[in-house]
């Protein structure tokens, strides 16, 4: 079955831990049905490195953007 959506109906999609495990499987149907994506994992060069690596199963439908996540506590209070 085409789950594939055209640009105008896509949605954009955050998926946290992207590049191992369930973020990896959830990134692939997502891409599936053709939403854009933001790929996020707390260190940015493995995301990029993932998303560099498995460009054919993103496709030209995922907007590959790679986040550094920290908390920094001390800075919070």
């Amino acid at each position: 079955m085409d789950h594939a959506q055209s640009a105008e109906h896509a949605r954009t999609v955050v998926i946290t831990g992207a590049s191992a495990g369930i973020g990896r499987a959830v990134v692939r149907g997502f891409t599936a049905r053709g939403d854009r994506l933001a790929l996020i994992r707390a260190h940015s060069r493995s995301v990029r490195l993932w998303a560099s690596q498995h460009h054919d199963t993103l496709g030209a439908a995922a907007q590959r953007t790679a986040a550094a996540v920290a908390l920094r506590a001390s800075r919070c209070s």
